[in-house]
């Protein structure tokens, strides 16, 4: 009885190691087909945290709404065929930045709501191009959105009222060329139109793709009402830079003063990206928009313009007056105008717009009362 407890005992002691060694066996098989799985999935996916694979283009944002597409361009204007991380999100402090990775022909994607400001940051690489932020409001069905890299050495931005001309040379000119251009800036300071015109076409025949010489030559021609000559060289200097913000900006005044704000549009919002922090940019595109018949994108174009500008582009709180109007939102419309005689109590046509604004404040008291146009 005694032999049979010792050789049950050893028994039982055997069959536990034995049990032990399986156990391990098994935990050693399990270890190794999971490795095999990790190592599988590495290579078919890539190591976590590191960039998608170039080819495709990750849509992280959980925000609903449309497919917005894009590309980024270097800063020559060519398409940037290079892999970089963007940083999407929207004009609010509480919005949580998204990020999102072009593929290697610089084109991506992303979900975003339409008639919200949308905001694509780009870092800088420290070497060739600067930190790049580009405003937009997504529009229609399939909205695309061109996101121009600047260079990293770039001029000092120019003040807001004067914005809509460029003084500054930004390309390389022969010494002529940029002696009779400079000439040509301080006549027109001095308000001698004739002689600095002669300047300035004196430029362009020193140096016949001297950008800034055609826009301040149109700028010219704009203010003495020549619209279609100042057109002429505002697209000839946009064959030699299609990426120079100024002149995509006179263009865009040039059309809709033509009476073409369909085709100014297209200029005004390339403008708007390159200068995303321009009043006078965002005011002039919100009217073409207003003037197209756009009046719901128009609306929060013309609110980040006078955010920007204030009484520097107090023409925005008056188109927002007859944007609320056609709405038939006489309140909004009463405040909207209040504001505009505010900033701009010399208008010329200050008084019949105090009796406007009188009517409008009325009818917003009594919603029956027809509406005063303006």
């Amino acid at each position: 009885m005694r032999l049979l407890d010792k050789r049950g005992r050893a028994w039982a002691v055997r069959l536990l190691r034995d049990d032990d060694a399986s156990v391990r066996g098994m935990r050693w098989v399990a270890m190794r087909r999971a490795a095999f799985w990790f190592w599988f999935v590495w290579v078919l996916c890539g190591p976590v945290g590191v960039e998608p694979a170039a080819a495709q283009v990750a849509i992280q944002s959980p925000v609903g709404g449309v497919i917005i597409r894009g590309q980024v361009y270097g800063p020559d204007g060519l398409p940037f065929r290079k892999q970089i991380r963007l940083e999407v999100r929207e004009q609010s402090p509480r919005s949580r930045p998204e990020y999102i990775y072009t593929d290697t022909l610089g084109r991506f994607e992303f979900q975003g709501r339409t008639q919200v400001i949308q905001i694509i940051r780009v870092e800088s690489d420290g070497e060739s191009y600067a930190e790049t932020v580009v405003d937009f409001i997504p529009s229609g069905i399939s909205p695309f959105v061109h996101v121009y890299l600047r260079r990293l050495e770039k001029p000092v931005a120019p003040k807001p009222e004067e914005s809509i001309t460029s003084a500054a040379a930004l390309t390389p000119v022969p010494r002529g060329a940029r002696r009779e251009f400079e000439r040509g800036v301080e006549l027109m300071q001095k308000n001698r139109p004739a002689e600095a015109r002669a300047r300035f076409e004196a430029a362009i025949q020193l140096f016949p793709d001297y950008v800034e010489a055609y826009n301040e030559l149109a700028v010219l021609l704009l203010r003495e009402g020549q619209l279609e000559a100042a057109e002429v060289h505002l697209r000839r200097a946009l064959e030699i830079d299609p990426a120079a913000a100024n002149v995509l900006l006179n263009l865009g005044l040039c059309l809709v003063r033509r009476g073409r704000p369909s085709e100014a549009v297209r200029f005004l919002d390339r403008a708007v990206q390159l200068q995303p922090r321009n009043a006078p940019a965002q005011l002039l595109y919100g009217v073409a928009l207003f003037l197209e018949g756009r009046e719901d994108l128009a609306e929060p174009v013309l609110l980040r313009a006078y955010e920007l500008g204030g009484k520097q582009v107090s023409e925005a709180q008056y188109h927002l007056a007859r944007i609320y109007l056609k709405r038939n939102d006489a309140a909004r419309a009463a405040r909207a105008l209040e504001t505009y005689l505010q900033d701009t109590p010399n208008a010329p046509n200050a008084a019949q717009l105090q009796e406007t604004l009188r009517q409008l404040q009325q009818t917003a008291k009594k919603p029956q009362t027809e509406a005063p146009q303006f």
